[in-house]
């Protein structure tokens, strides 16, 4: 780590000057972005988040992540909270031509997290359209998975999406499809199980790693 990414202000910190829900004063979450996330955070990045509210989030990010560009996506029209590196979109995260579009517009992006309604099928549309658009090597993260389990969340009967988060686990390991630690290096080597257990998937081909924490899950591109 460089002696100017040390001397950088905390996310916790950022968080709490802004107001937001993802500081150490309500859920926390702010430990393992900085965790994760805080060898990024001078490089210039794009990230997207799903869920504005009241644009608190997204002035954390822009003095957090501060060479990089910001994008939020509201139901609500939050057109208000754009300023300097900070852009903003109206529309559902239900809406895959939207997200399409936006990613086109102004990805491919680094980051994207899902802060929206929480709604489980909502959740999986944006996720299973938006991750094939990420940039390789970027993270896709979703906030407040404690609301998958809640009844109102699920009303419909769709599948809980931490359902589908546990299925991505096993996608890591290829499904025991390949015998090397590096997925990098499946398509060299000669003990391929591709004949035994079928080829890879796109989620196998794709996701290097998923880290889980209580409420917040990131799901690393290979």
């Amino acid at each position: 780590m460089t002696q100017q990414t040390e001397n950088l202000t905390s996310l916790d910190s950022i968080a709490l000057k802004y107001g937001t829900d993802k500081s150490s004063l309500e859920h926390y979450y702010t430990r393992w972005y900085d965790m994760i996330l805080s060898t990024l955070r001078s490089k210039e990045l794009k990230l997207f988040e799903i869920g504005i509210k009241d644009g608190l989030s997204l002035k954390t990010w822009k003095e957090y992540f501060h060479n990089s560009e910001i994008y939020g996506l509201d139901i609500v029209d939050c057109k208000q909270f754009e300023e300097e590196n900070i852009s903003i979109y109206v529309g559902s995260q239900d809406d895959k031509s939207l997200l399409t579009k936006i990613s086109e517009d102004a990805g491919p992006f680094d980051i994207i997290i899902d802060d929206g309604s929480h709604h489980n099928y909502h959740m999986f549309d944006s996720f299973t359209t938006l991750f094939p658009l990420l940039n390789k090597g970027g993270y896709y993260i979703v906030e407040d998975l404690h609301c998958c389990y809640w009844q109102k969340t699920h009303q419909t009967g769709e599948p809980i999406f931490m359902e589908f988060v546990k299925t991505l686990m096993d996608k890591v390991n290829a499904n025991g499809k390949s015998d090397t630690g590096d997925p990098l290096k499946d398509e060299y080597r000669h003990f391929y199980r591709q004949n035994h257990y079928g080829y890879k998937d796109y989620w196998e081909n794709n996701v290097e790693s998923i880290q889980l924490f209580r409420g917040i899950v990131f799901i690393k591109k290979i």
